[in-house]
């Protein structure tokens, strides 16, 4: 006897739902919990970002290697996961230990070579970290369908932005491509990371907040009470607050309420100096500082980045001359510098001195502290580089040097604050430059000199990382 037509639509939802449920036992088999809500909202996005936690214990961590593991029954799906250092990827605890955790003693296999899992159905895990801009190359023949950056603050925002070019699905794939990142606020990329995604509303990227009171798997009271004990500032952005701390960054006292005019101030008695950050394949950079008579301020007027070869330059310092009459033109006349140095004498009779640049850590300290005591202005629509700079330099990991990354508008700043250090609250003494032009030769042929030889030393690295010098 024939099935009735309602048998057989019985019939066919009890098929749909049996193989809803063993797709579904299938995407959870390789995660040893349930998610909580905040973890499964954010395992249901299929934006092209997404951000999770913004505070301790919410769960960030599993997260991102759960949202992973749930397409690994799918062949071609691959995913990698990074931290910002090998230290940090290797440490106990932390995501690669995790997935020991969870993947041992399955039919997932491990290569611990390639810090890579493969499950029966091709779908990968991988694990890497990306400590400084070369690090690029070990990803750069290799392509994911999702990146998933742990502990985002800690990236430079450039570095982050890299990695969507190894971001590829091919067509018709059911898992929407994308990066996910999770972290707690403060260090280097504060600053970056809240404003692309906790205070921006660009459609395509997605904050899921979450706290340890989110979190059923964690004693929440006994958790509170230490906190509780942690210094105010670490405190605060534990409990989801997005306070900068400034750890890692080259320039933590900037601060744009703080450091920031709209226009330089009409009345005083001024002195300028200029200070350029010469470029050969990438930009140079120009500072203009000003100060005003029986005042402790230094004002950075200008400070921006421009392509051009040295006849470019030397009709950018000539324009910027009749406009500021500079006491002093100060230089990086090492390396190709010297050239520079060289045209504007020969076609302006502009002499630029050469740039101090011993200590050079030393002298950041200084300018941070005077940045934090509010004695460095900037014009903020024109020094617009020099901001996002000092935003964004981070030191490398020894905390001895700066991490690659834009840094011409900074270090041109550098130059001129170390010289307005000395000159400021002198009674400028009119340049004859025309009879200077020897004595200006002499000191570019002899810090080319000094640099030819730091090289042949081994004492002076020549890079051109991430594009600038």
């Amino acid at each position: 006897m024939a099935a009735s037509p309602s048998e057989l639509e019985a019939e066919l939802r009890a098929r749909v739902d049996r193989e809803l449920k063993r797709r579904e036992s299938e995407r959870r088999n390789w995660v040893p919990h349930e998610p909580f809500a905040k973890q499964r909202a954010f395992m249901g996005l299929e934006c092209k970002e997404a951000l999770y936690g913004g505070a301790a214990g919410g769960g960030k961590s599993d997260t991102l290697l759960m949202d992973a593991a749930q397409f690994c029954h799918l062949p071609g799906f691959g995913a990698l996961i990074l931290r910002r250092t090998h230290s940090e990827l290797i440490l106990k605890g932390a995501l690669m230990d995790r997935s020991q955790e969870w993947f041992s003693n399955t039919p997932v296999h491990w290569n611990g070579d390639e810090k890579r899992w493969t499950w029966p159905s091709g779908a990968t895990i991988e694990f890497g970290y990306f400590d400084t801009w070369g690090d690029r190359g070990r990803y750069q023949s290799a392509a994911w369908n999702r990146i998933y950056f742990d502990e985002l603050t800690h990236f430079p925002e450039d570095w982050y932005r890299f990695m969507f070019t190894r971001i590829r699905r091919v067509a018709g794939f059911p898992v929407a491509s994308g990066m996910r990142s999770a972290t707690n606020p403060g260090h280097l990329g504060h600053k970056w990371v809240f404003s692309r995604f906790v205070d921006s509303k660009k459609d395509g990227r997605v904050f899921v907040p979450a706290t340890f009171r989110d979190n059923p798997f964690i004693d929440q009271t006994d958790y509170e009470q230490q906190l509780a004990e942690a210094p105010d500032i670490t405190r605060r952005q534990m409990l989801g607050e997005w306070v900068d701390d400034g750890v890692g960054r080259v320039y933590p006292g900037f601060e744009e309420t703080r450091n920031c005019i709209d226009k330089k101030p009409d009345e005083g008695e001024w002195s300028y100096i200029l200070a350029i950050d010469f470029g050969i394949i990438n930009p140079n950079a120009f500072t203009v500082l000003g100060w005003r008579k029986h005042e402790q301020t230094v004002y950075v007027l200008e400070s921006y980045r421009k392509k051009g070869d040295p006849i470019d330059v030397a009709d950018e310092v000539a324009a910027l001359e009749r406009r500021y009459k500079f006491d002093r033109i100060i230089g990086d006349v090492g390396g190709m510098g010297k050239a520079f140095a060289e045209l504007m004498i020969e076609r302006f009779s502009i002499p630029v001195e050469a740039a101090d640049k011993h200590n050079k850590n030393g002298f950041i300290q200084l300018l941070n502290g005077d940045l934090a005591k509010g004695r460095i202005l900037v014009v903020r629509d024109r020094c617009r580089d020099l901001i996002a700079e000092w935003g964004a330099l981070a030191w490398a990991e020894s905390g001895q040097k700066e991490a690659p990354g834009p840094n011409h508008a900074a270090d041109s700043c550098l130059y001129g604050y170390r010289a307005a250090m000395a000159f400021s609250e002198r009674t400028a003494t009119p340049v004859n430059r025309r009879t200077r032009e020897e004595q200006i030769a002499e000191d570019t042929r002899r810090a080319w000199e000094e640099t030819e030889r730091e090289i042949k030393a081994g004492k002076r690295e020549e890079r051109e990382e991430f594009g600038y010098e």
